[in-house]
């Protein structure tokens, strides 16, 4: 199991419920487990959108959306309720993510968190290009932070003189995996007009730690990084996350 300690991360959770299903105050050795789901059946349930790595002053012209809709699934699942957020990645890269904080820790204390992901992906304009390679396409990251994750604008590393939106912590470019992240999944996508594809998410293969703050918060994040100059929708339609004190 590989240990991912974060600095910082960013996910939005509405609607969370807190549940004590594993704790014995007679016995020290029982862990405290928690867990907060979110079905987004009527709206976001708290959490918020936000996106990272283009030039700042073009989000008009990279069409970012996040809306409650419902879909038509594959004849087996039928209609799904989801939050949708939808981004061009016209430079063939831009991180789309979700954050929301999360109350009811004990504060200061330690936890393993493993999250657990149903969502689906369309493209909303047709590509031509490769997203079945490894290294090509959108990757699925989570990860959990004492403190709010944001973006910053910076000088773009890679065009001197230019400006980038970025994420304010180490997220991994594309299929790697920062300091801050776990990867949970690659994204499999179809055309407008398919019904959308299911992509089930685990971070079970990977310890996550996550400290509360000493008001007892902490902050989750689920994100998608794409690498290919494609038109997206993601469809969140399920987040169970599961807490177990350390």
């Amino acid at each position: 199991m590989r240990k991912i300690v974060p600095g910082l991360v960013a996910l939005f959770f509405g609607g969370i419920s807190l549940i004590f299903s594993g704790c014995n105050t007679n016995d020290e050795d029982q862990p405290q487990i928690l867990i907060s789901t979110t079905l987004f059946e009527e709206d976001a349930e708290g959490w918020q959108a936000q996106y990272a790595e283009y030039e700042p002053g073009r989000e008009d012209s990279m069409d970012f959306s996040y809306v409650h809709d419902t879909f038509m699934a594959s004849s087996s699942i039928g209609e799904v309720t989801a939050m949708v957020q939808t981004g061009r990645a016209d430079n063939g890269d831009v991180f789309m993510f979700i954050k929301r904080e999360i109350v009811g820790f004990e504060p200061n204390a330690t936890y393993s968190v493993i999250f657990n992901v149903e969502m689906y992906a369309q493209l909303q304009e047709a590509f031509t290009g490769d997203l079945e390679s490894a290294n090509n396409g959108s990757f699925l990251k989570v990860s959990v932070f004492p403190d709010e994750p944001d973006t910053l604008v910076t000088e773009d590393p890679d065009r001197p003189g230019k400006m980038l939106v970025r994420a304010n912590f180490e997220k991994g470019d594309d299929g790697n995996t920062g300091p801050n992240m776990a990867l949970i999944g690659k994204l499999t996508y179809t055309n407008t007009g398919e019904a959308p594809l299911l992509l089930v998410g685990t971070s079970e293969a990977d310890e996550i730690l996550g400290t509360a703050d000493n008001e007892g918060k902490m902050w989750m994040m689920i994100g998608v990084d794409t690498n290919q100059p494609i038109y997206q929708s993601i469809y969140y339609s399920y987040i169970g996350i599961t807490y177990f004190k350390r």
